[in-house]
């Protein structure tokens, strides 16, 4: 009559089947609960006592715990709770690093949860924000920066000069906490829930989220915990130390952050008004930057205009008034004069104080 009950109670349990059918063979002695007595207050107060009238016992288990019998399983298993904070094993006993609910050594391991949650997600972000800057762009920043960045610039330049060093004892830091999260976890709640709860909670808090604030505020938070990223490059120096010395000699200590003239005037074409990027530069001032970049490559023959196409004045021609509103429309400040032939060029005359209009 109860075997369907007490088999969908360990079904919610997720028992394997050979599990069930120990249990429904001997239920006395194989297929007691060890449950925490304060999970069940969260229900309601009468389900304890319930408990007890039904073979419950404290007897040499620590306050908090309760040891359920079998035959009451099919009443507690449906609850939600139950599967992460019911602890058991293969004789149904505690295991000896277990941590009783809600004792200091469990709200201790709590702390140290979440202290090495914060401490892997400070390391992935500030693995990102430091690293996304070069010695250029802080010099840059120095130099020419807000005030604001010419500081936050000046905390952290020296730390991201040895970036091969930088990126070891992040990464070492940030390793240590996420592989030593699980470890806490097991021992106040069961293997699969500390697995599932230790991924949950790197994925999040430890990469998606540092991530995202640090790829848009990385200055400024390098910056505030500069202090601690000494600190944690002292510590971890013997450590970092060879791993970053090997990844020097196989890539190279620098990396190069310059940029080659194409790119430069690229650079500058985008900071251009006209690009549509949000840049203070006029079309005037790109053009002009991008001219003086191509002057090494320029001959006299690239920057000449062709005879034929000049405006010219001949030598016998009469500065009247058409003519110099003719001259100051071209906007030129030399024009050329020339003898017979517009091929045979003479000499120039300055636009500016040099003439004088006759009358028509």
């Amino acid at each position: 009559m109860h075997e369907p009950l007490i088999t969908r109670a360990f079904s919610n349990f997720n028992c394997s089947q050979e599990r069930w059918d120990s249990c429904l063979g001997c239920m006395a002695c194989k297929c007691d609960l060890i449950i925490h007595k304060f999970m069940l207050g969260l229900y309601c107060n009468w389900l304890e006592e319930l408990l007890y009238g039904l073979g419950g016992t404290r007897d040499s288990l620590p306050g908090q715990f309760l040891k359920v019998p079998a035959r009451a399983c099919a009443i507690i298993t449906p609850l939600p709770i139950l599967p992460i904070f019911a602890h058991r094993s293969s004789n149904n006993k505690m295991r000896d690093d277990d941590v009783p609910c809600c004792e200091p050594e469990f709200w201790l391991f709590m702390i140290i949860c979440f202290v090495l949650v914060a401490a892997a997600g400070l390391a992935s972000g500030l693995a990102l924000g430091l690293l996304s800057f070069s010695q250029i762009d802080l010099e840059v920043l120095i130099k020419a920066g807000q005030p604001h960045e010419r500081k936050n610039a000046a905390k952290i330049v020296h730390i991201v000069k040895n970036q091969h060093l930088l990126l070891c004892t992040l990464l070492i830091g940030k390793s240590l906490a996420m592989e030593a999260l699980p470890i806490f976890l097991d021992s106040i709640l069961p293997t699969w829930a500390a697995i599932l709860i230790s991924v949950t909670l790197e994925m999040t808090f430890a990469e998606v989220l540092p991530q995202a604030v640090c790829a848009r505020y990385g200055l400024s938070f390098g910056a505030k915990l500069s202090t601690l990223v000494r600190l944690l490059l002292l510590v971890l120096f013997p450590i970092a130390y060879p791993i970053s010395r090997l990844l020097d000699w196989l890539l190279g200590k620098e990396h190069s952050a310059l940029l080659r003239r194409a790119e430069l005037k690229t650079l500058v074409d985008l900071h251009g008004d006209g690009a549509g990027k949000g840049g203070e530069l006029t079309h005037h001032e790109t053009t002009i930057i991008a001219g003086a970049l191509d002057l090494t490559q320029k001959t006299a023959k690239d920057a000449m205009t062709a005879i034929c196409e000049t405006f010219t004045l001949d030598i016998n021609s009469k500065l009247d008034k058409h003519t110099m509103s003719l001259v100051m429309s071209k906007g030129h400040s030399r024009i050329p004069v020339y003898s017979g032939s517009p091929k045979t060029i003479i000499g120039l005359i300055l636009t500016v104080g040099s003439l004088n209009p006759v009358g028509s």
